[in-house]
């Protein structure tokens, strides 16, 4: 993932606050990557919440890549870290809808 982003290892960031925020974005994108590949989150996967998963830990990961996606001025990408986490907090709801569910 450092090849794609190279702020994951701090390069070109003066800011403690922002160097912050890409590590603890970086630390969901892993969470969202584990849920993925292991295939359990609140609780087992179903086949449709895997994709969820792995777009969030894309979008936390690299959140250039929606700014690059859809042309968007490239100084917006920290703000694309909110739609990671919503595709985060869907995959959420949905896990605990099921779990009401059952």
């Amino acid at each position: 993932m450092f090849v794609f982003n190279a702020e994951l290892i701090l390069y070109g960031i003066n800011s403690i606050a922002k160097a912050l925020l890409i590590f603890v974005m970086a630390i969901f994108g892993a969470f969202a990557f584990a849920n993925a590949v292991q295939g359990w989150f609140i609780i087992k996967n179903k086949w449709y919440e895997i994709p969820l998963f792995l777009v969030a830990s894309l979008i936390l990961f690299y959140p250039a890549v929606i700014t690059k996606a859809f042309n968007l001025n490239y100084g917006l990408r920290y703000y694309m870290y909110f739609a990671g986490m919503a595709v985060y907090g869907l995959a959420y709801l949905v896990q605990r809808l099921r779990l009401k569910m059952s």
